[in-house]
């Protein structure tokens, strides 16, 4: 209704003014011959306005000249009113320009509703012209034809309004009265007005379940309609306190629902059928046991109980019902299953409560809105998607055994520096080697021994007959007594014949990068970056001694082949230099700032055969992880883009010292089908623009999943990054 409301109100000669007369209505030019139509003049104010309709269904406006076109209109739903003082859905009203000056009445069926004080009322023009082939833009029931002008624009000057001759009141109480001083002014490109009522709140006096509240327009020069505000309820279903979980399988307690009359002699006997399904309007969520059935308020009604199996469940009165009090059955016991994780709410509907609705045909301007029935939502609890163990290994152990269970066990696994002393120099091109060798990253030190949480999960991720162990530096990253006690974990394993170390290394991080790079050779892909330009080998380019855009970049090396390359900032190694010229990489997508890779490396970069470069540099490190995968999923068709799906899990990192989290989760997001997202942020405040891409990205990425514990991203971080997806 907003969307409906606010185009009334914007400037005279703007176009969408226009769109609320357009969805349909049925003033035919030439204006003499308005009151020929109007049995359409009135609808209930839509959900949103449509104004012309393309053959893709997209929404059209006045700037669209040559555009075909149809009469349409969106779809709105009239909500369940009980009892006093009940907002309706608003009115709106076209007042053609034949119409002469004095009351329009709007009436509520005496024993149905009445209204409850005096809306608001305001007025816009609209307008009318005649087309190629005689069409009238402004057409009614089926109006098609093309676009071939732009709509005039109104006299501002000639506009009715509140102020200026329009008034309202209540009399008798079911009786709403417009008083028109004078007839809306005559205008050689103004077509009349439509008046908005808005605030229309009515008593509910009826007692059948579901019954429309009509409301009749009429008015001088044979202005009328009928145009329905919402159906009168005479059954509240309602929810106890309590929620249930999203994501879980087996069946859990839900609350206790219980339906009840609002007046006495609501109930009538026979099936009560309730309908059960998840936000998206998807009937996953199943019932999962029978409840109990306690009947309130009467000694003779009865209650009985079937189905609750499935999506559905029924309960039938029976016996008599007590129709000097107020009766109620509460149902117990409830339990549900099958909730999707992203779910937000299960809603649990009652079907088959009276009701009728009309909005699928154009009829005029007028419509019938969607007897929208009565439901009650039962909230949703998201436990929390988080990989966190004790320690920063022992969330990498997590993540291997997720990473086992997407790709089942693995013959190769990357052993990875992981203290902070190092900040992951030796392993920022470790993501690219994960997606080539299908291997999970765990962590170690330099330290005589590795850490029990990667021994033990060693043993558990790994499968024979033949195990690589590639490790990420020298003996200064991964000491020699980890390697072994690494070799021995694998060799314990059932079914383990052979175990190979090899060592990804270079004298110093710049030039491990560049031996991650060529140990991964055959997995380096083309990519062009624009439609029609030529597809070249791709490196990312990232700074060597700030970590943060090397591990943001890594699942979208794990996952499309483009390997991460080390620079200090200043000077390209000569490793590096002599690798892009052995493995052919002619393309650079350069991460950062020049403050992180300057000109001058880009320069000497192209000078090792590099043809092609783009940067993608946010204004700090958390838009640039964004900037990443919003690269990725961007279309390659005008402008630079990898065209590729999002997976639709994202993940959250530390983007400060959470970075092993960063790290460990690169080959889980980037060996999926499709791209998985990493995201940095702050560990109290989701980043602005992880936020915005989530948003942006939400059709695709339906959860997101947190790596490290709260002290790296807090769960009040996580739950604004899901509520960014809703």
């Amino acid at each position: 209704m907003k969307r409906g409301n606010t185009a009334l109100k914007r400037g005279l000669g703007m176009a969408s003014v226009f769109a609320l007369a357009i969805a349909g209505a049925v003033v035919a030019a030439p204006a003499a011959s308005a009151t020929a139509a109007l049995g359409d003049a009135a609808r209930a104010i839509p959900t949103a306005d449509a104004a012309w309709v393309d053959a893709t269904g997209a929404l059209r406006t006045s700037a669209d000249v040559g555009a075909a076109y149809s009469a349409t209109h969106a779809t709105s739903q009239a909500k369940v009113l009980t009892g006093t003082n009940q907002t309706a859905n608003g009115i709106q009203i076209v007042v053609p320009q034949a119409t002469v000056a004095g009351d329009v009445t709007v009436t509520l069926p005496a024993a149905v509703a009445t209204f409850n004080g005096v809306p608001a009322i305001n007025t816009t023009p609209l307008v009318q012209v005649t087309g190629t082939n005689s069409l009238d833009y402004l057409a009614g029931p089926g109006a098609t034809g093309t676009h071939s002008t732009a709509l005039p624009v109104v006299d501002a000057s000639k506009v009715l309004t509140q102020s200026s001759g329009a008034s309202l009141s209540v009399a008798p109480s079911n009786v709403l009265t417009i008083h028109l001083d004078a007839a809306p002014a005559s205008s050689a490109t103004g077509a009349g007005y439509v008046v908005t009522l808005t605030g229309v709140r009515v008593n509910v006096l009826s007692t059948t379940q579901g019954a429309p509240i009509v409301a009749t327009i009429a008015g001088p020069g044979g202005l009328a309609g009928t145009t329905t505000v919402g159906y009168a309820g005479t059954l509240a279903l309602t929810a106890a306190a309590g929620s249930v979980d999203a994501g879980a399988t087996a069946p859990q307690a839900a609350p206790n629902l219980t339906l009840s009359e609002t007046v006495v002699n609501g109930f009538a006997t026979g099936a009560k059928v309730l309908n059960v399904a998840d936000d998206g309007g998807v009937p996953a969520t199943v019932f999962a046991a029978v409840p109990t059935a306690t009947v309130s308020g009467s000694t003779t009604l009865t209650a009985a109980i079937t189905g609750f199996a499935g999506a559905t469940g029924t309960v039938t009165l029976g016996g008599t019902a007590d129709n000097t009090a107020i009766e109620s059955v509460a149902l117990s016991g409830l339990k549900v299953n099958a909730i999707p994780a992203d779910a937000t709410k299960v809603t649990v509907s009652l079907a088959s409560t009276g009701g009728t609705a009309d909005n699928g045909a154009v009829k005029g301007f007028s419509f019938v809105p969607n007897y929208a029935g009565l439901s009650v939502d039962v909230p949703v609890t998201r436990p929390e998607n988080r990989y966190a163990g004790s320690n920063r290994n022992a969330t990498a152990a997590q993540i291997a055994d997720a990473f086992v269970t997407q790709n089942g066990k693995v013959g190769s696994v990357i052993l990875a520096n992981g203290l902070d002393v190092k900040v992951g120099a030796d392993a920022l091109s470790a993501n690219f080697l994960a997606g080539a060798k299908t291997a999970p990253v765990l962590l170690t030190n330099s330290s005589s021994t590795l850490p029990a949480e990667t021994t033990a999960s060693l043993k558990k991720i790994l499968a024979g007959p033949a195990v690589t162990i590639y490790v990420m530096g020298k003996t200064d990253s991964v000491s020699q007594a980890a390697r072994d006690a690494a070799v021995v974990a694998a060799y314990s394993v059932t079914g383990v014949t052979s175990v190979t170390v090899k060592e990804i290394a270079g004298p110093n991080r710049y030039a491990t990068s560049a031996a991650a790079a060529t140990e991964g050779s055959a997995s380096i892909a083309p990519y062009a970056l624009q439609t029609g330009k030529p597809f070249y080998k791709t490196a990312f380019l990232a700074s060597g001694l700030v970590n943060a855009d090397a591990l943001a970049a890594g699942a979208a090396s794990a996952n499309l082949g483009i390997p991460v390359l080390l620079t200090s900032g200043k000077t390209l190694d000569t490793s590096v230099s002599t690798a892009i010229n052995n493995l052919g990489i002619q393309q650079l997508i350069i991460l950062g700032q020049t403050d992180r890779v300057s000109t001058a490396v880009e320069t000497a970069a192209k000078d090792a055969g590099v043809l092609t470069t783009l940067r993608i540099a946010g204004a700090n490190r958390y838009e640039t992880a964004a900037d990443i995968y919003s690269f990725v999923a961007g279309s390659p068709a005008s402008a630079p883009g990898l065209g590729k799906t999002l997976d639709g899990k994202a993940y959250l990192a530390s983007g400060g010292a959470g970075w092993p989290d960063a790290l460990t989760v690169g080959p889980l997001a980037g060996t999926t089908a499709d791209v998985g997202a990493v995201l940095t942020t702050s560990a109290a405040t989701l980043a602005p623009a992880a936020a915005s891409f989530l948003t942006a990205n939400k059709s695709t990425v339906k959860t997101v999943w947190t790596v490290g514990g709260t002290d790296r991203v807090s769960s009040a971080v996580l739950a604004a990054a899901q509520d960014a997806l809703k």
